[in-house]
């Protein structure tokens, strides 16, 4: 999208003509440009929309490339990637992270998940490196998109391969502190843990939610990144900044096997997931 300054210069100061006119002129000027500005927003406004309907819709290859392209340019200089609205909770995240983690699906945790009244506890948002998915093509390249999302074997791998993925966290209301939501972990990420292996793992978790300090205070703006990086380490940030690593493949796939596994809570989350690594997968290498 092009820059949003004036396409015009503004003219040479005048001579003030007679009868009050140069004030008259004045306010026309400054009404014109402020419709410009309106307008080229309106058009920005209508790119970003755009770009998150295309997150909610059934994609293929085609849609997959030109969603996670999308970006915007506010004064010429270099495109930022753009931003999805949750229309659920009204949380943004970015389309794309780390210039090559592609954001493939946003989920919702609820107060009480098993009723439709129950409000958002936090929101978080899943993403891939759409090389390391690739990886997989040898295994699953001849498969059709119909034919992976009933191959239970192609998502047990993501859980499983050592393949950068990244979960981000928001709040979404302002009762969620950091104790909250490391109970949250405690609670779902157990759950997977004890699935498994077959074990309760209270240590590894442990290890995990010991990191999560109360001293990190949860504010609108505040996020959680939770990734695993190659070699199955488990790295926590928090603000962008690191504050942990934990070298475990077991807590690495407990950890995505809650979010967008089988018995993940978001079942909508889930499939959006799988959708779009199955269009990851079938990219063209030439995108």
């Amino acid at each position: 999208m092009g820059s949003l300054r004036f396409p015009f210069p503004f003219p040479p100061p005048e001579k003030p003509p007679p009868d009050g006119l140069s004030f008259r002129r004045v306010a026309v000027t400054i009404t014109a440009a402020a419709a410009v500005a309106a307008g080229a927003g309106l058009t920005l406004s209508a790119s970003l929309k755009q770009s998150a309907a295309a997150l909610r819709k059934p994609c293929n290859d085609d849609d997959a490339s030109h969603l996670w392209a999308a970006s915007v340019s506010l004064d010429g200089g270099p495109q930022r990637p753009a931003m999805y609205v949750d229309p659920k909770s009204n949380v943004e995240f970015p389309m794309v992270i780390e210039g090559e983690k592609r954001l493939l699906s946003v989920g919702t945790r609820l107060w009480r998940p098993y009723f439709n009244f129950g409000s958002i506890r936090y929101v978080f948002g899943v993403y891939a490196d759409g090389f390391d998915v690739k990886r997989l093509s040898k295994k699953y390249g001849s498969f059709s998109a119909s034919e992976l999302k009933v191959n239970k074997d192609f998502i047990a791998d993501i859980l499983d391969q050592d393949l950068r993925i990244t979960i981000i966290f928001k709040k979404a209301r302002n009762n969620l502190s950091m104790r909250s939501l490391r109970n949250e972990f405690q609670k779902y990420v157990g759950e997977s843990l004890r699935k498994i292996s077959g074990s309760d793992s209270k240590e590894l978790l442990q290890r995990f939610t010991s990191l999560l300090r109360d001293d990190y205070k949860i504010t609108k703006e505040s996020f959680l990144e939770v990734s695993r990086d190659h070699g199955h380490v488990l790295q926590v940030r928090f603000n962008g900044k690191e504050v942990g690593k934990i070298p475990s493949k077991l807590l690495c796939k407990a950890m995505f096997d809650a979010h967008f596994g089988p018995d993940a809570f978001d079942k909508d989350a889930r499939e959006e997931v799988k959708s779009r690594l199955i269009s990851m997968l079938h990219e063209r290498s030439d995108r």
